[in-house]
């Protein structure tokens, strides 16, 4: 699609007016190797999931649900983009809007569903963006349940704050394996690493995702693909990293308030 082009679907879609939002107020969300857990629609059952990785895309999950109770073709088709940035979800949502709107139209919704929400014509799909994910949800069929609230379903699961870090207990034995360091000058912007130690983490078939949650700034992108973190309170990170294990269950590893976790260069 040239430029000129996608500049005039750009203002159809209002791009300008939702491009970098972020609906968490003061806190941020990034997902790393993220995987589709089978809770993720809680009242469905996940029959089929697949991680397809094209050089110059976004990672992608596609997955396919069954309603129970209902007849063998209500299906639900989920599908998540994993980009490298808020902003690059943004686009990609973007380029996704516009090679679907041959097929059909979508217009954006009030509904708080994700940063910014889409909705087909028909009513049956929708593209959203959540921090650096890009979710597309499809009713294959006739169905008992509408497509935004399976949406608001999948958002919530996405924003939600497990437990540990509301209640401040101890990091179970997953999150032990796990570091986030952050380097910079200043103590209020670093780069961040995630790394992966342990037998039980470092297992490359075991699919789980990291979800990266800040209280106190905004993620951003770094020089090389690298995450950085912007505090809004120098020396403090509100930083927790939270292991989403296939199941649904979490772990977390958290940066307790005033300090961080790793090394701070000066």
């Amino acid at each position: 699609m040239n430029n000129q082009i996608l500049g005039s679907l750009k203002d159809r879609y209002k791009f300008n007016e939702w491009r970098g939002r972020n609906r968490l107020g003061k806190s941020d969300l990034h997902f790393s190797r993220f995987n589709i857990p089978n809770d993720l629609l809680e009242d469905l059952t996940r029959i089929r999931k697949e991680a397809i990785e094209v050089p110059g895309l976004p990672g992608l999950q596609r997955s396919v649900w069954k309603i129970p109770g209902a007849s063998a073709s209500s299906l639900v088709k989920l599908n998540v983009y994993q980009c490298a940035s808020r902003e690059a979800a943004h686009e990609f949502l973007m380029e996704r809007l516009s090679q679907a709107q041959s097929a059909e139209a979508y217009t954006q919704s009030d509904d708080k569903v994700g940063d910014v929400l889409f909705v087909s014509s028909g009513g049956r799909s929708i593209f959203f963006a959540r921090a650096n994910l890009v979710i597309f949800i499809a009713l294959l069929s006739d169905s008992p349940v509408g497509v935004t609230e399976l949406g608001a379903e999948v958002d919530r699961h996405l924003t939600e704050a497990p437990k540990q870090i509301l209640t401040r207990r101890s990091p179970s034995r997953h999150a032990e394996g796990l570091k986030v360091v952050m380097r910079g000058t200043g103590l209020r912007r670093g780069r961040i690493e995630t790394l992966v130690e342990n037998k039980e983490t470092a297992d490359a078939s075991r699919p789980y995702s990291l979800k990266l949650i800040c209280r106190n700034g905004k993620f951003l992108p770094g020089e090389g693909g690298q995450l950085e973190l912007d505090s809004d309170k120098p020396g403090q990170t509100g930083l927790a990293m939270v292991v989403v294990e296939d199941d649904g269950s979490t772990s977390v590893k958290e940066a307790e308030s005033g300090e961080f976790i790793g090394e701070v260069e000066e």
